[in-house]
């Protein structure tokens, strides 16, 4: 069983659905445009309980297999098939690989992974300039003329899922290197907004 397909097949399910009702709603019913999200959020929830109740995962420190949690399923970088989890039973935080899906072994790709670790201080840091660069946002936003809300709500989105991501990270004590393309993700797509908003007033003006 591959588990990439696993996931593409789910999100197709759960992408087609939100795409039937984003059509129709802003075809027939604008004001009502919205409540697609909301199916897409309801979908995604659905998916992340699925996914996290059948894969298992095997811990490369002490071989222990085991299921996580919703919250660690969404909130835990992943690559492929590998997952940066806590092992119940070690407690230490590695790169844990799927191994079953629904009780079946998933043919996953093995491959070494740079474990290189970071200190926690290093995640605040880095939490603090994503957070500097949603100032900078509101910053354009108050300053300028147009007040696009559609900039504005997605900002703010993105500053509390990134900020979710590494409040998440410091708690599990995550120090692991990968939460600096995060940052540089988060960070780039804040001060596009950014740039977005000010084009926008110049624009206007």
């Amino acid at each position: 069983m591959d588990l990439l397909g696993i996931v593409v097949r789910k999100v197709l399910l759960l992408i087609i659905p939100f795409l039937i009702a984003l059509i129709l709603t802003v075809q027939f019913a604008p004001e009502f445009t919205y409540l697609s999200f909301f199916i897409l959020a309801a979908g995604l929830y659905v998916l992340l309980r699925q996914m996290a109740e059948k894969i298992e995962f095997l811990c490369p420190k002490c071989g222990k297999i085991f299921k996580t949690s919703a919250t660690a399923f969404f909130f835990s970088p992943h690559q492929t098939y590998y997952k940066l989890l806590k092992c119940p039973e070690c407690n230490k935080v590695s790169w844990c690989i799927a191994k079953y899906y629904d009780g079946v072994e998933l043919r996953a790709k093995v491959r070494k992974i740079k474990d290189k670790e970071i200190s926690v201080k290093s995640l605040i840091v880095q939490l603090a300039v994503i957070a500097s660069s949603y100032v900078v946002f509101l910053a354009s936003w108050i300053l300028t003329d147009v007040k696009d809300l559609v900039l504005l709500s997605s900002s703010t989105l993105l500053f509390i899922l990134f900020s979710s991501f590494f409040a998440y990270a410091i708690k599990q004590e995550y120090r692991n290197q990968i939460y600096y393309v995060l940052t540089f993700f988060g960070v780039f797509i804040i001060l596009l907004l950014s740039f977005l908003q000010v084009v926008a007033s110049l624009a206007k003006s």
